[in-house]
């Protein structure tokens, strides 16, 4: 028995030699069905004019077959029917009848009979039912059949050539759900147009030889292929009925969910054994309060590593706990398809997670990797969904994580700019420190330049002055050991040389056949020949530099410069054992070697001063970097949520910059190191113009001034330019002399943005905020609206009706719970028969709590009898919701006429003792 609907390839209008125009009368049914296997089909409507005398004939050659399984079988669901000609007016037009699968040629014949057509099967020109069409359709209805006109728009059928509507057609059409159509229905005329388009437009081969069976054919999702089954899919065309083939199978979907040994919160046994699958489409739990329908949501949860986020709800806190303490004995398996490969992750009793991947026929153990950012599962409870209306930082997180705003590119830029930005910061103290000095070095400089000129004037000056210069020279002239000398860049070159590590060809990555491997390696060894070229080169050319130096001293060592810079020392010293007692020559000279240190200080603090005003502009230039990368970042998020809600009237969101202010205390006091009572009225009173931004500023540009103005005033209170108090001026310079790196980072700190959310609850013209007085339910609508509006993984949502009016739920969640499950696995627990019934479900899976243990009762398509009353049984408002989902077969005009003769026939409604009662 099916536990998921799914999508059946049928034909619609197939004939076999029972039809007297059939091309080939000596073909076989073997063949016949064979054909139809060929084509892939998974369904044919066996439609022989006024005849239904070879449906026993297919059936049992398809059971022989199914035993023998020959060469290219599959399985094939037979129904059972005929082309009923009727004798309208203005002309003569056919009809589909079809019955259910288990209904056999007496059916059909005695069928045949009840429309008018006693002998003669068969024949299609000479014999036609006279019988009024509200007959034909009772007729049918009474064996527990359904019609849909037979080439609705071609050769004799019901519309023809016809462009207009009249009253008899007009009364005609509202009989049917469906109908055959040769080509796309286009009509001008405004009321035919909308006659036509309410019919699920089906496709048939009307295949009258056994190689056109399958030409024509149109996709129909059911569970197993019983008449009630296809009534409910015609009835629901736009979620079931499909011309152009189904939505592929998401890359990522969950298969099926095992619990073992689950306890409650007490340490009794709760789950002792729990399976349930879940459809590719649409799955939603059902049951009583307490049956387990959110164990479900909590185990897949757990197994995803996808807890709940940090809340201000203590109740969601409180049953993750429960669930978690209870959870400690158990094991939870879910199997899973991602990108075509089958895998198993178990989260063990030891609280240690296990994931195996199926490999000709075998569970391998498999590298698990970061189970939360690999398998992306989304998984909302109702609360939480009602947090993210109140926390913009939850629902900023969301974004991010969906539309990827904070990717590898994005990321990397930031920490680039920031780190760039608060090294150079650092560098700027430095220097300021380092410059602060150059006013008393030029002091100290000048001063040694008056005692040196007093000596000069006193004795020997030409010899003092030659000495002063030479000095100088020498000192200039010397190669320094250091970075800036030659020496220095020999030992960079050497050690740049050691790190120039030179890869090996991945030989390990391709096999030994591999005929790309040759020519690719050669390539490589090419390219890794040219690196080890560049090594060597390296190494060569820190020899090069070396020898360069000492060449370099032995030339400069032999110039007449060296004779005449050594006649200088010379007569320095020879001067000053003449007359040291006297003009204290040694003094002279270290104040000489003094001055052409402080000399050469003043040169490199100058060079410090340029580079000072550099650094104080580059330090601006990072910091705008990352006003611009926060600027990015909101049009990106902005740009994914125009995006995400292009389609959505209801909902509008607008990301607002730095608006998200709640933090911005903490954030100071963090800054300060302060405690959250320190100095509260002065700090606040600091802050409250960026707290009131809302009522006295309209632009984000306002908010942004306002928090620089912050900024700039502690820069004021630590330059002593301003005051706050003396507790407080006192603790920022405090703060400073201990980190001043912190007030660095205060610098590139903005609030976050927000997400301004509005919504609508009527045409999605008039739009208030969220904030503005809206109730739980409308809150949480919106949220589901965004929710539900983008991605493509499984999303598993627990009971998201809490809150919501039925209203909403039929207006809003509804509609994007169908367009959801196109694009993705969808997972809903709920109370609502509307999600299940009006969501159009795959699957429902039952819930019950019995014995103290809950378990999965059954489960099972939407259009399954069981699966129909159980909804009808356990829902509030289940008959009413399958009501709205089919009042097209419901409230059908046509059939309302006899409404008393068959009500008891109607699939899943009331009868008139108001007893729940299913079609068989």
């Amino acid at each position: 028995m099916s536990i998921t609907s799914r999508w059946w390839k049928i034909d619609f209008h197939v004939h076999t030699p029972a039809s007297n125009d059939y091309s080939d009368p000596d073909v076989n049914a073997e063949s016949w069905l064979m054909s139809a296997m060929v084509q892939e089909l998974d369904a044919v409507v066996v439609a022989d004019h006024n005849s239904g005398s070879w449906i026993d004939k297919l059936k049992t050659t398809y059971a022989q077959m199914a035993q023998s399984k020959p060469n290219g079988f599959r399985e094939l669901a037979i129904s059972p029917g005929f082309e009923l000609s009727v004798a309208g007016e203005p002309n003569r037009y056919h009809l589909i009848c079809i019955l259910d699968p288990s209904k056999g040629v007496q059916n059909l014949t005695a069928c045949l009979g009840e429309c008018g057509i006693r002998d003669d099967f068969g024949n299609e020109e000479n014999v036609s039912s006279l019988r009024g069409l509200e007959d034909i359709v009772q007729a049918v209805r009474n064996h527990g059949g359904l019609i849909i006109p037979a080439h609705i728009n071609g050769n004799k059928g019901l519309i023809g050539n016809r462009q207009s509507l009249t009253p008899d057609l007009e009364k005609a059409l509202k009989f049917f759900v469906a109908a055959e159509f040769c080509s796309s229905p286009t009509y001008t005329d405004g009321r035919m147009k909308a006659a036509v388009e309410r019919l699920a437009v089906l496709g048939g081969s009307d295949a009258h030889t056994v190689d056109s069976i399958g030409k024509y054919f149109a996709w129909v999702k059911m569970g197993e292929p019983t008449i009630d089954a296809l009534r409910m899919a015609l009835c629901d065309s736009r979620d079931c009925v499909r011309s152009d083939g189904p939505a592929p199978d998401a890359d990522f979907r969950l298969l099926r969910l095992s619990v073992k040994n689950l306890m409650d919160v007490s340490g009794n046994s709760y789950c002792d054994s729990l399976e349930c699958s879940f459809a590719s489409a649409m799955t939603t739990f059902i049951g009583g309060r307490g049956s387990g329908k959110s164990t479900v949501a909590r185990c897949v949860r757990d197994v995803f590593c996808r807890p709940p986020e940090s809340s201000e709800d203590p109740d969601i806190e409180r049953q993750w706990k429960n669930y978690t303490d209870s959870a400690k004995s158990a094991v939870l398996m879910v199997d899973f398809v991602m990108l075509g490969r089958s895998y198993r992750l178990t989260k063990k009793n030891t609280g240690e997670e296990c994931l195996e991947e199926h490999i000709d026929d075998h569970w391998v153990e498999s590298a698990l990797g970061d189970v939360k950012s690999r398998f992306p599962v989304s998984v909302f409870g109702q609360k939480e969904v009602g947090e993210l209306a109140r926390r913009p930082d939850g629902l900023l997180a969301l974004i991010d994580e969906a539309g990827d705003t904070k990717g590898a590119g994005w990321k990397d830029e930031w920490d680039e700019h920031s780190s760039s930005y608060l090294s150079l910061r650092i560098r700027e103290r430095d220097l300021e420190q380092q410059v602060a000095l150059l006013p008393a070095v030029r002091v100290e400089l000048e001063d040694l330049e008056r005692n040196i000129s007093d000596y000069e004037r006193r004795g020997g000056g030409d010899v003092l002055r030659a000495f002063q210069e030479r000095s100088r020279q020498d000192l200039a002239l010397s190669v320094p050991d250091e970075i800036g000398g030659g020496r220095g860049w020999a030992a960079q070159i050497r050690l740049l040389a050691e790190k120039f590590i030179v890869p090996e060809f991945p030989g390990e990555l391709f096999g030994m056949e591999d005929p790309t491997m040759q020519e690719i390696k050669s390539v490589y060894d090419s390219y890794v020949g040219e690196l080890q070229a560049s090594h060597d080169a390296l190494l060569h050319l820190a020899d090069d530099v070396e020898t360069q130096v000492s060449n370099y001293e032995v030339a400069r060592d032999n110039t007449a410069w060296r004779r005449v810079n050594q006649e200088a020392v010379s007569a320095y010293k020879a001067l000053c054992d003449e007359n040291g007692g006297e003009l204290h020559m040694e003094d002279y000279g270290k104040w000489v070697t003094k001055r052409n240190e402080l000399v050469e200080r003043v040169r490199i603090l100058e060079q410090g001063q340029n580079e000072l005003a550099k650094v104080k502009t580059i330090i601006v230039e990072e910091r705008k970097k990352l006003e611009d990368l926060r600027e990015k970042l909101k049009a990106k998020r902005q740009s994914f949520i125009d995006r995400t809600l292009r389609e959505n009237a209801l909902v509008k969101m607008t990301v607002r910059k730095f608006a998200d202010r709640t933090h911005v205390e903490n954030r100071l006091r963090r800054t300060l190191g302060v405690s959250d009572d320190w100095q509260t009225p002065q700090i606040e009173n600091m802050l409250k113009p960026i707290m009131d931004w809302d009522s006295t500023c309209q632009s984000a540009n306002d908010l942004a001034n306002l928090l620089e103005s912050l900024k700039d005033r502690l820069r004021r209170v630590l330059s002593g330019s301003d005051t706050v108090s003396t507790w407080f001026d006192r603790k920022v310079r405090e703060c400073w002399e201990q980190n001043p790196s912190v007030f660095d980072e205060f610098d590139i700190w903005w609030p976050e943005d927000n997400v301004e959310v509005k919504y609508s609850m009527d045409d999605g013209t008039r739009f208030k905020p969220l904030t503005a007085g809206a109730s739980a339910g409308q809150k949480a609508t919106a949220m589901l609206a965004f929710l539900l509006s983008y991605g493509t993984n499984p999303i598993l949502i627990d009971q998201p009706e809490d809150d919501i009016d039925n209203r909403l739920i039929t207006q809003l969640l509804v509609q994007q719970l169908r367009e959801n499950k196109n694009r993705r696995q969808v997972i809903v627990m709920t109370h609502n028969p509307n999600v299940v019934v009006n969501g159009g479900a795959e699957s429902v899976a039952v819930m019950n709590f019995a014995d103290g243990k809950v378990a999965c009762g059954c489960q099972g398509p939407i259009d399954r009898s069981d699966i129909k009353k159980d909804i009808c049984d356990i829902m509030e408002g289940g008959r009413e919701a399958f009501r709205k989902r089919y009042n097209r077969e419901l409230g059908n005009e046509g059939w309302l006429l006899k409404r008393d003769r068959i009500n008891n026939r109607r699939f899943g409604v009331f009868n008139k003792t108001r007893k729940w009662t299913v079609m068989k």
